[in-house]
């Protein structure tokens, strides 16, 4: 009767850990990644650098929202000149407010009707928008328990 009693002691124990241990256990922290992924052919790639370093770098740097940001190109492997927008945000609703930021800060340094904002407009069109309009955007969340 005696070890009876301790192999249900024993059990209860064993089956009330993991109950408490799952009642414990927190949600994951889930982040958002949105990679944009384009072409830039071979040799045509350093105007396509300068708009980068000159409208998309200096906004994305002062964004509170972006908790990271990667421009990344092709330097190895498959026949296309492959390049990538990477940008991880905390949440959904962190990427919609750094598109507003984004927006608001672009009006604001390059305002309508200055010779700033024509330079801009030209350089969108002539060193952005050739290689950037045929993009895909995938919008993607990360289990953090499964990053590094």
């Amino acid at each position: 009767m005696r070890k009876s009693l301790w192999i249900l002691a024993g059990l209860m124990i064993v089956l009330g850990i993991p109950g408490t241990a799952r009642g414990q256990e927190t949600e994951p922290e889930i982040r958002t990644l949105a990679i944009t992924a384009f072409t830039i052919p071979q040799g045509q790639g350093q105007k396509f650098n300068e708009y980068v370093d000159t409208y998309i770098i200096p906004p994305t740097k002062a964004d509170p929202n972006l908790l990271g940001f990667r421009f990344a190109r092709h330097h190895y492997g498959g026949g296309k000149a492959n390049a990538w927008f990477i940008a991880e945000y905390e949440s959904l609703e962190g990427l919609a407010r750094s598109e507003e930021f984004q927006s608001d800060w672009y009006d604001e340094n390059f305002p309508e009707g200055t010779p700033e904002r024509e330079a801009a407009d030209k350089a969108t069109q002539e060193d952005f928008l050739p290689f950037f309009g045929e993009h895909s955007d995938e919008i993607t969340s990360v289990n953090m328990n499964r990053a590094k």
